[in-house]
């Protein structure tokens, strides 16, 4: 952020730098005041009881330690409440560890028993089925680390040759996304990169003084990779998407519908905005993913300025039935909102958004996910400081940080402070992720840390209206229907709600893959997917409160 992002990143590892200034700010704060008071309760921690008892140790040392931590929710055992998977480096007993669940908010750690018990120095993970088989398998990302477990069976076995690709040995691998970005039907991978993390050349510039400022490290190239009929990849960024193979300290990708023409494409997330801008890629006339960041208007803030995108979400945020999209940042840079017409998407105001009021926190996964059931989706952020808590001292933070909780109020954001029970509480957080833990329909929220353990957030916000759950059955190979959209009106044919289907998201993890819709009146709605392939299915008559299945024919 700005050149003076250097002041925070000298100070990292052990450099003071300068105080930290927003060359960008717009003013007093302008909140919402079309609703009555929030709830004060939204959240219990429900972490001990549910039995996810993960923890790493408080070393806090190199930057890949410090950023590692994303989660994913996959379903390992075919039944619900569906299954954790969190990611985190190793060190001092510390692995990642897989949670399947019995029964709602009952977890047992089965990595070693399904096959996970050794995934190497990982930073994230992404849950997708690869084979098309119904199953879900799972990447997995970070220092030297581009794995894919292949669900067979009860557990999972590694097939990283069918990858293709030999990561660089001490390359940070990041965010990672899945879908079909070459219109063949199979599901394909896109996986960020950020930068090589050569420690073996500190001593010569400064030491480890120096471990945090990033334009120390060279970047390394991000991966496209294309699934082939045999089921093996094919790398092809060069080829397919030219703008994502520049040398850029990616921390995400996502696949999704950017500019609303019913196909995917690609959202590129960088580090470093002032050298490094965000780059949406849209399919030109030859196929070709290009960069439309200024006329899309998705790579700058309202500000002008170019973000460090930690985390990325997508949903309708002011009802207009056109998706709209969240990018969180570091300290003194306030999570831009971007609300978007049919091809043009416009960076709001953080005054006017009200992301403002939480600029001080260091943001990483971001969810947009309706909590109250009011039919908009509300946002949370994972935070917590890169800084050990002696260094965030210097420039009057900390290290531990309370998510931040913003409730939707006719499309912009209202910050919701924390009540003593509220459940939110300071930790070290990096990836955040959407499910049902205990299989009310009503969403719920899971943090990884990069210190300590994760949180478990259940759901517990007076709700507005009711809920509608959808659950996708694509046709082999995209069981998953990635890319499809659902749509969701009332019986006079009025838009409730619509979202699309992706697979990647947050911060280094991925969602639940059953879409969360809160909705308000009795009904009867009727519920309506368009696949990827063109067709569409719809089911009349579904009143609230219960999952609905659509399969593709």
């Amino acid at each position: 952020m700005r050149a003076l992002l250097l002041g925070v990143l000298l100070i990292a590892l052990g450099c003071e730098g300068p105080a930290i200034v927003d060359a960008g700010s717009d003013g007093g704060v302008e909140l919402p005041s079309d609703a009555g008071p929030p709830p004060a309760r939204w959240f219990d921690d429900v972490t001990a009881a549910a039995g996810v008892d993960a923890t790493r140790p408080d070393d806090f040392g190199n930057l890949p330690e410090r950023m590692n931590g994303g989660v994913c929710v996959l379903d390992v055992d075919g039944q619900p409440p569906m299954d954790l998977f969190f990611a985190m480096m190793t060190g001092e007993g510390a692995r990642s560890r897989l949670y399947v669940a019995s029964s709602a908010m009952a977890f047992e750690e089965q990595s070693e028993m399904r096959g996970l018990g050794d995934v190497g120095a990982a930073m994230g993970c992404l849950a997708f089925d690869a084979e098309g088989d119904g199953d879900d398998d799972l990447l997995v990302t970070g220092l030297g680390v581009v794995r894919l477990f292949l669900r067979e069976g009860e557990g999972f076995v590694e097939h990283t040759e069918q990858l293709g690709v030999t990561p660089d040995p001490v390359g940070m691998y990041t965010g990672a996304a899945a879908g079909d970005v070459d219109d063949d039907g199979d599901i394909d991978l896109a996986i960020g990169a950020f930068v090589h993390w050569d420690e073996a050349r500190l001593p010569e510039m400064c030491g480890l003084a120096c471990g945090g400022l990033l334009q120390v490290y060279d970047p390394i190239p991000n991966l496209l990779l294309l699934r082939e009929a045999d089921g093996t990849y094919r790398e092809a960024a060069a080829e397919l998407a030219p703008d994502m193979a520049l040398l850029e300290p990616t921390q995400l990708v996502s696949i999704t519908d950017l500019d609303g023409d019913g196909r995917v494409d690609i959202y590129v997330g960088n580090d470093l905005g002032v050298s490094y801008p965000n780059r949406p890629l849209v399919r030109d006339a030859d196929g070709v993913y290009r960069d439309v960041g200024i006329d899309l208007g998705l790579s700058y803030n309202a500000s002008g300025y170019g973000m460090d995108t930690m985390g990325f979400s997508t949903a309708d945020i002011d009802g207009d039935g056109q998706l709209d999209h969240v990018s969180s940042s570091v300290p003194e840079d306030a999570t831009a909102v971007f609300l978007c017409a049919e091809d043009f998407c416009e960076a709001q105001l953080a005054t006017r958004s009200g992301t403002v009021t939480t600029e001080h926190t260091f943001r990483w996964g971001v969810a947009l996910v309706d909590l109250d059931l009011d039919g908009r989706p509300d946002l949370v952020e994972a935070s917590g400081h890169i800084h050990s808590d002696e260094q965030a001292r210097l420039i009057e933070s900390s290290r531990d940080q309370a998510p931040n909780l913003l409730r939707n109020v006719g499309g912009r954001f209202e910050p919701i402070g924390i009540a003593l029970d509220d459940g939110r509480r300071p930790v070290v957080a990096r990836g955040v992720a959407v499910t049902d833990l205990d299989e009310d329909g009503r969403p719920d929220v899971v943090l990884a840390t990069t210190v300590g353990e994760p949180v478990l957030l259940r759901n517990v916000v007076e709700p507005v209206g009711s809920w509608l759950r959808v659950r996708l059955v694509g046709r082999s190979p995209n069981t998953g229907g990635l890319g499809a959209r659902v749509t969701i009106r009332d019986a006079d044919g009025a838009l409730v709600g619509v979202q699309d289907r992706r697979a990647g998201e947050g911060y280094l993890g991925s969602f639940d893959p059953r879409l969360f819709f809160g909705v308000t009146g009795a009904g009867p709605f009727t519920v309506e997917v368009t696949w990827p392939a063109g067709g569409t299915t719809s089911v009349e008559g579904v009143s609230p409160g219960r999952e609905v299945e659509l399969r593709e024919e």
